[in-house]
């Protein structure tokens, strides 16, 4: 059976709030944020995320942050307690983008999405997303983009920070 894709709606579950730590290949990473949204949080909930040049030279500079709690402290009764003002990644969400083999960019839908797991259950793991629905989602997810795109833009130079070990190691180290 042909199904019509999937018109996406966020359920305000909260279910994506409650993982926002991932190990990967190496290092501990927390939910990015751009620099200015770095006021979001508490000061000491947020380290720095890539950056760009030596981090022990001048000019080195950061482009992005994260947060490093596990649960995002904005969750509320089981939905976001800053939903209007969200970061640019929560606004991309279920999207993110993805480092392929080749070193471009591209986006991936999170399996981890409740509304997407209910969906892919009722239509047997077989679904397609529906872009009209996901208006704002795609236009956050062309923003985050940017920071992926811009560490593999400046490989040779761009740091990932390791949350698990406390310092900044090389980008082109998790490349698939």
């Amino acid at each position: 059976m042909s199904w019509p894709p999937i018109e996406f709606s966020c359920l305000r579950c909260g279910e994506c709030c409650r993982r926002l730590l991932v190990d990967s290949q190496l290092v501990r990473k927390g939910l990015p944020l751009f620099p200015e949204e770095r006021g979001l949080f508490p000061e000491e909930l947020i380290r720095p995320g890539v950056g760009i040049g030596h981090p022990d030279e001048p000019g080195f500079r950061i482009i992005s942050y994260q947060l490093t709690q596990k649960v995002c402290p904005h969750l509320c009764d089981g939905s976001c307690g800053i939903w209007d003002m969200r970061p640019t990644v929560c606004r991309a969400y279920p999207y993110m983008p993805v480092i392929t083999q080749g070193g471009y960019v591209t986006r991936e839908a999170s399996l981890e999405c409740t509304s997407l797991m209910m969906e892919a259950a009722r239509r047997h793991g077989a679904f397609d997303l529906d872009d009209g629905s996901l208006g704002e989602e795609i236009e956050a997810l062309r923003r985050l983009s940017e920071i992926p795109s811009e560490a593999v833009g400046h490989l040779d130079e761009a740091w990932i920070y390791d949350l698990k070990r406390g310092r900044w190691a090389r980008f082109e180290r998790l490349r698939p």
